[in-house]
C-alpha cells in the first residue's frame, strides 16, 4: 500500500493543479468563451472537467510509471517528454483562455499533440503501460485541436473597413 501512496498523491497533485488552472480561468470561460461562436461538435461545458479529471488521473499514473523506471537513458528521455507534455498541457489554458489567443492555442495544441505522440512512441518500446495510459489523452486533444481550429475559424477578428475620406 505504501508503494501506491506516491501514486495517489501524484494524482491528487495533478487534479489540484488542473483544478486551480480551471478556477483561474473561470471568469474568461464565463464571460468570453461563452459568447464565442461554437462549432457543431462542441460538447457542453460540463463535459470538459469530467473528461479532464479522468485524463489527468491517467496521465499522472503514466508519469508515476515513468518515474519508477530504472535509471537510464530511456527513463530520462521519457521524463523530458513527459515534463514537456505537462508544460504544454497546463499552458494551453493560459494561451486560449487567459490571453484569448485562439489561433495560437491551436498551434500550441498541435505542439502538445506532437510531444504526446513522441512520448507514446517512446513508451511503446520502453514501458508500454505508459503508452496505453496516454492514448486517451492524445485522442481527446486531437479532438480538442479540431475544436480549437473551429473556434478560430468561426471567431475570426473583424477587419476594419477602410473609408475614403473626402472622396
Amino acid at each position: 500500500m505504501k508503494k501506491y501512496l506516491s501514486l495517489i498523491l501524484l494524482i491528487l497533485a495533478f487534479e489540484a493543479i488542473s483544478g486551480g488552472i480551471g478556477h483561474y480561468n473561470m471568469n474568461s470561460v464565463r464571460d468570453w468563451y461563452a459568447h464565442l461562436n461554437k462549432p457543431s461538435l462542441a460538447p457542453p461545458n460540463w463535459v470538459f472537467p469530467v473528461v479532464w479529471s479522468t485524463l489527468y488521473a491517467m496521465i499522472a499514473t503514466a508519469g508515476w510509471f515513468i518515474w519508477r523506471m530504472p535509471q537510464g537513458a530511456a527513463r530520462k528521455k521519457m521524463q523530458i517528454l513527459f515534463g514537456g507534455y505537462m508544460a504544454l498541457s497546463w499552458g494551453w489554458s493560459f494561451v486560449f483562455f487567459t490571453f484569448k489567443a485562439i489561433l495560437a492555442g491551436f498551434y500550441w495544441i498541435l505542439a502538445y499533440d506532437l510531444v504526446a505522440l513522441l512520448l507514446i512512441m517512446t513508451a511503446w518500446k520502453e514501458k508500454r503501460i505508459v503508452a496505453y495510459l496516454m492514448l486517451p489523452a492524445l485522442a481527446w486533444t486531437l479532438f480538442a485541436a479540431y475544436l480549437n481550429y473551429s473556434y478560430a475559424d468561426l471567431n475570426k477578428p473583424v477587419e476594419p473597413k477602410a473609408e475614403i475620406i473626402g472622396g
